[in-house]
């Protein structure tokens, strides 16, 4: 199976914990790969995996149906429950905001909070899920504010011909973000973009031409030696 199409849905400490995710996309003949995180430098992937080493990727059309089919899949007896796990406590405002900031927060969570409103009488409609979630789309569609102090701080490094100033130019040229439905866009707007690529090239460029001075002067020195 080819894997281009498929992007990371969520991220597990060993294949046994990934199981329970699996067994359900076998049984909703959702396609999706089980793989080891790779070890190639990646700025989010260092940010976000932590002790995490199995990686399950999905289409990005899928991970809808996947949250769907693990909410149906794990329904909550609250009876059931230990009445000490910490959601309990939570008021309604705390409720909401779990249901609101759903990528940052995992499914048993979710689901379990969307439960806890509907025992205290504020049962919250799919319509109104579908809303809140397309809100936090758009929220988490926002490019980053511009980051003035380092843009200047890259320019400064960058004339001054060092590795810091490529490293930060890069960072700005690069750094992404994925959203909760598998889209990936880049964190900083096009302008900010921009200034990256041009700090990239100041870099390189200084960078070059100080090696080059640096073995100019080196054969000079040794041309003289040999006199």
């Amino acid at each position: 199976m080819s894997n281009i199409n498929f992007e990371e849905y969520k991220l597990f400490s060993s294949r046994e914990y990934a199981k329970e995710y699996t067994d359900i996309l076998d049984k909703c003949k959702i396609e999706y790969i089980l793989e080891k995180t790779t070890p190639f430098f990646d700025i989010s992937f260092v940010r976000n995996a932590g002790n995490q080493n199995m990686v399950l990727k999905l289409q990005p059309k899928d991970f809808e149906r996947a949250d769907q089919a693990y909410a149906d899949t794990n329904s909550i007896d609250l009876n059931a429950l230990d009445k000490e796990y910490y959601l309990f406590s939570f008021t309604d405002e705390e409720l909401f905001s779990i249901i609101e900031k759903k990528d940052e927060w995992n499914e048993f969570d979710y689901i379990l909070a969307q439960k806890l409103l509907k025992d205290r009488g504020k049962e919250i409609s799919l319509e109104n899920l579908n809303l809140i979630r397309k809100k936090r789309m758009a929220s988490l569609s926002q490019h980053k504010p511009t980051p003035q102090a380092l843009i200047i701080a890259a320019y400064f490094f960058a004339f001054l011909g060092g590795i810091i100033g490529i490293v930060l130019g890069l960072q700005l040229l690069w750094d992404s973000k994925k959203l909760p439905d598998g889209q990936k866009m880049y964190s900083y707007e096009l302008s900010v973009r921009n200034h990256g690529k041009i700090i990239v090239l100041i870099g390189i460029i200084i960078l070059g031409l100080t090696i080059i001075s640096f073995l100019l002067k080196a054969y000079e020195g040794s041309e003289l030696s040999s006199y």
